[in-house]
């Protein structure tokens, strides 16, 4: 029989190609990077897609790579199409992509209501949930203000509002409050909702950039209020929008209250963290008309944080990476300071284990890239023709 694989589109498609291959789903993607883990999850399959001077796929470009993905790994047609990070709200780019096969999950009606800061911020006071003030007109001052777009990801669109400050397209202006980012993974079919875990948002601050995405772990220590909380509000925006497939709903936490943030209608960085539950296809069922099962809870704390480059750094391609590394540039690659290099994993008994592990091959794997730099550099001099390719992006590994 001819292979009809799903087609996976965004920025970084890792974490969402393993969750497919770990439970045989073929999927092809076409995503930024190409990375090494990514082939092989997708067996080969794979377009490299450059992004625009907005860090978004140009529309031309990306129905031009969906044709070819199609002429080269699916002459008997597509399944469907998973859209990934970076087309968040990007209905452009969504448009593309149904012209060629059908886009899994929300509709593009929904997901416009729920991408748009009017809509939203509208459907959450209409339900009378807690989130953080939003307007879009200029603060009369600047203080306690952050202003954030609705086209951006990772935290990257996210800065503290300065008056006279320039505002980009798609701006728009939000109170800050405080607390601790978290989030709900859950799978919906039109009608009925079901969770399939809670988790922490790790940030990695830089003086420019304080919101940038660090990450993502399991949070088994969230306290059962608000779990019940953040459950009766989704269940309260799903009466309201008709949420299909697989999503996450973004939260501050600050003591026992918390405040609503976002709706994310797609598949997050959060899969990678539940391998033993089928939740590409949770995500494609609905398209399928198959009623999604509930899934079976998460006993071990896991999590995931990206090793961001804090000097230029170059990777050789015979580098040889920790198996608990992810997000692996596939050939030899130049990282600016500031740029995503790659995904560092681990587990452990405790969520204070988890981070620790964590913590600890930060460090290991920052001083052993160091070390094969220098090794490099000694033998670039006497192999001066040796070629790197162009760095990365901060939008490399799968954010949020």
């Amino acid at each position: 029989m001819p292979l009809r694989p799903w087609l996976i589109v965004g920025t970084a498609t890792r974490a969402l190609a393993q969750a497919a291959a770990r439970h045989g789903h073929a999927v092809c993607a076409i995503d930024a990077y190409a990375d090494r883990d990514t082939l092989q999850a997708c067996e080969g399959r794979v377009l490299r897609l450059d992004l625009g001077p907005d860090e978004r796929f140009v529309p031309p470009a990306l129905a031009r790579a969906a044709r070819e993905c199609v002429r080269r790994f699916a002459p008997a047609g597509l399944r469907g199409i998973v859209a990934g990070n970076g087309l968040d709200g990007d209905l452009a780019a969504r448009a593309v992509l149904e012209r060629t096969a059908p886009v899994c999950g929300c509709d593009a009606a929904t997901v416009r209501r729920l991408r748009d800061p009017l809509a939203w911020s509208g459907l959450l006071d209409r339900i009378g949930a807690p989130h953080p003030d939003t307007r879009f007109d200029a603060p009369p001052a600047p203080a306690g203000w952050l202003v954030k777009s609705d086209r951006g990801t990772g935290g990257l669109h996210v800065r503290r509002w300065r008056a006279r400050a320039a505002v980009a397209p798609g701006g728009y202006f939000q109170r800050h409050v405080a607390g601790r980012p978290a989030s709900l993974l859950f799978c919906a079919d039109g009608a009925r909702t079901w969770p399939i875990g809670w988790q922490w948002q790790r940030l990695a601050p830089t003086p420019e950039l304080a919101w940038r995405y660090g990450g993502v772990m399991t949070a088994p220590d969230l306290g059962p209020g608000l779990r019940k909380a953040a459950w009766h509000w989704l269940q309260r925006i799903a009466g309201e929008v008709p949420l299909r497939g697989v999503g996450s709903l973004d939260f501050l936490v600050e003591g026992d209250q918390l405040q609503l943030l976002e709706l994310n209608p797609r598949p997050t960085a959060s899969v990678a963290l539940y391998p033993g539950i089928d939740i590409f296809g949770l995500h494609v069922a609905p398209a399928a008309h198959v009623a999604p099962p509930r899934p079976a809870p998460v006993a071990r704390a896991c999590g995931e944080t990206i090793f961001y480059a804090g000097a230029p750094l170059s990777v050789a391609a015979h580098h040889d990476w920790p198996p608990w590394c992810a997000d692996l540039p596939a050939s030899a690659t130049d990282f600016a300071a500031g740029d995503a290099v790659c995904t560092v994993q681990a587990s452990a008994a405790t969520v204070r284990g988890l981070r620790l592990r964590l913590a600890h091959r930060l460090h290991h794997l920052a001083r052993s890239l160091a070390g094969a730099q220098t090794q490099d550099e000694s033998r670039d001099k006497q192999l001066p023709s040796q070629r790197k390719h162009p760095g990365a992006s901060p939008g490399r590994v799968a954010a949020g």
